[in-house]
């Protein structure tokens, strides 16, 4: 028992060590009851999750093919091949070849546009085609050589933080992604080193012509106004990736998203095949011929940047002309085709390009956060005298590259003598690329153009089709020599009378007479004045007008009555 004056008990076993405590001072044992008193405090109600993500909703969203990305950059027309073939194929391509050309380092350079130069930036020149850094460095030409829009462009670049540009797998694609604004009219140029020791164009780090603060060699990415010149700077528009469709957030997830292609022949028209192939099979987006798109992230979906990915440069033209032609050809219907998405960006001004297909689907992802810059207002902006000059440089107005193919001369030109001006197509020793000159006096006039083979062929094959076609449509309509005046008079004076058959007519044989009535009229016509200075009475009578007129009529008649009796009559 314990305690003492009650008749309550309670057998400790059923209290467990948790009703016991043992008081080494005392002689006894006391026991704690706290399921039999009543709480002095309340207990506190058990908290509840709120670290549950909230339910999101997938957003539909529609792209047109001209909403391309304008911030991914082949670093050399060179990777253009090895990109598609590693994209069309199952896992990521990894060749040889690709290995030694992979870019394992890299800085890009982003002209200044502003009047706020810093600390750490460089004269450059960027150049279009520039050939490896020798051990050397680049000779004096490279620093020196004036500029030409879309060739050569210099001025004052900052180079950007490694944070914000990114270098596509691993630099096997040979792919950059520029991750910080820029604008149309800023060049962008780079220096990269590739896996086999090549370096194309000078590092900071390079000191060229003697000078550590010198003026930088740069192979250009992009140059000024690409997006307004579009295939103008036809080298550079084919270093720019159209492929990649940006949904405009970020962290996009797979859960809810669904994509698909359609076609818009004409309004109220929505097609999604093409000569019964559905387009997402054509554009190498569905393999498994599902109709669902092959969600591959870093394949066919960048989730960091909320982006779609067709695997070809030009998806709309050659991809399609590249399914088609590997199960016979396109044929002669190109109207499936949408080159013109591939132009230049129209401005306010012009009318929109013409769009055919768009990308359509739902989508989850998050809004990139909003940029909020402090507004700084302990300095004053200002433009000294000499940035007026800006306005003032000499922008090349026609095209810098040569052309493949010859323009039309317009016709009221005089063509170039051969002798001076020559146009050059030249396929180099391993049969795989093109070159095109076009020289005065076996000097080049224009950048040389340089595509691979197979690429010269199709767009050839393009060319002498538009070409043809152009002819036909220039082409005169054929005008055969009349005389109207003539045909008029001879179904007048030349008559015809059929006879109807009868014994007696029959003596002359064919039942008909015809009458051949010829001759001339010599009509002369005037007015005769005679002044007279004898005295009248009237002053009027002195002068006297009157008609002179003449006529002569000859007219021969000439005919005959059937086939044997002829008449002549004057």
């Amino acid at each position: 028992m314990v305690g003492s004056g009650s008749s309550d008990f309670i057998p400790l076993r059923h209290l467990g060590n948790r009703g016991v405590r043992f008081l080494p001072s005392c002689a006894f044992i006391s026991i704690l009851l706290p399921a039999l008193l009543p709480p002095l405090v309340a207990a506190p109600p058990e908290p509840q999750d709120t670290t549950k993500a909230p339910v999101r909703t997938p957003l539909p969203f529609e792209i047109a093919a001209d909403q391309y990305s304008k911030n991914h950059f082949f670093v050399d027309t060179t990777y253009i091949r090895s990109y598609e073939l590693s994209l069309h194929s199952e896992l990521p391509l990894a060749t040889p070849e690709m290995r030694l050309a992979q870019v394992v380092e890299v800085e890009v350079w982003i002209l200044r546009t502003d009047n706020f130069p810093g600390p750490d930036d460089r004269l450059g020149s960027a150049w279009l085609t520039l050939p490896p850094r020798s051990s050397a460095g680049y000779g004096p030409e490279f620093r020196s050589t004036p500029d030409s829009a879309g060739r050569v462009e210099s001025g004052t670049f900052y180079k950007l933080d490694p944070t914000q540009y990114e270098v596509a797998d691993g630099g096997l694609s040979g792919v950059i992604t520029i991750l910080t604004p820029f604008e149309d009219n800023q060049t962008i140029g780079i220096a990269y080193r590739k896996a086999d020791g090549t370096q194309i164009g000078q590092f900071a780090r390079d000191i060229d012509g003697g000078d550590p603060r010198g003026k930088l060699t740069l192979k250009m990415l992009r140059p000024k106004d690409l997006l307004i010149r579009g295939p103008e700077f036809l080298i550079s528009w084919r270093m720019m990736l159209k492929n990649i469709y940006p949904l405009g957030g970020m962290n996009l997830i797979q859960q809810g998203f669904t994509l698909n292609i359609v076609r818009r022949p004409q309004p109220g028209r929505e097609e999604t095949t093409v000569f019964q192939e559905p387009i997402l099979r054509i554009l190498g987006v569905d393999r498994n011929g599902d109709g669902v798109f092959d969600y591959k992230p870093g394949r066919t979906i960048s989730e960091p940047r909320a982006e779609i990915i067709l695997p070809s440069v030009e998806p709309f033209t050659y991809g399609i002309e590249r399914y088609f032609d590997e199960r016979g050809g396109i044929g002669a219907d190109r109207s499936v085709l949408n080159p013109e998405v591939y132009l230049a960006q129209p401005n306010q001004f012009q009318p929109p390009l013409p769009v055919a297909y768009y990308l359509t689907g739902t989508a989850i992802w998050e809004e990139p956060p909003e940029e909020v810059t402090a507004q700084d207002t302990s300095y004053v902006v200002y433009m000294d005298s000499t940035a007026r000059l800006e306005l003032f440089k000499v922008a090349r107005s026609d095209r810098p590259q040569a052309d493949p193919f010859a323009a039309r001369n317009y016709i009221l030109f005089a063509n170039p003598s051969p002798q001076v001006y020559k146009r050059e197509t030249i396929i180099d020793s391993t049969g795989s690329r093109v070159l095109f000159r076009e020289t005065v006096a076996k000097e080049d006039t224009r950048i040389p153009v340089e595509i691979p083979l197979e690429e010269y062929l199709a767009t050839r094959q393009q060319y002498e089709l538009r070409k043809m076609m152009a002819d036909e449509a220039r082409k005169p309509p054929e005008l055969k020599a009349r005389d109207d005046v003539g045909e008029l008079l001879s179904n007048l004076t030349q008559i015809q009378i059929p006879v109807p058959p009868n014994p007696i007519f029959s003596i002359f044989g064919k039942p008909e007479i015809k009458l051949n009535i010829s001759g001339a009229v010599d009509i002369k016509a005037g007015f005769r004045n005679t002044k007279s200075d004898q005295i009248q009475i009237s002053q009027e009578d002195q002068s006297r007008n009157e008609p002179d007129f003449s006529q002569d009529v000859q007219v021969n008649v000439n005919g005959t009555i059937g086939d044997k009796l002829n008449i002549l009559a004057d």
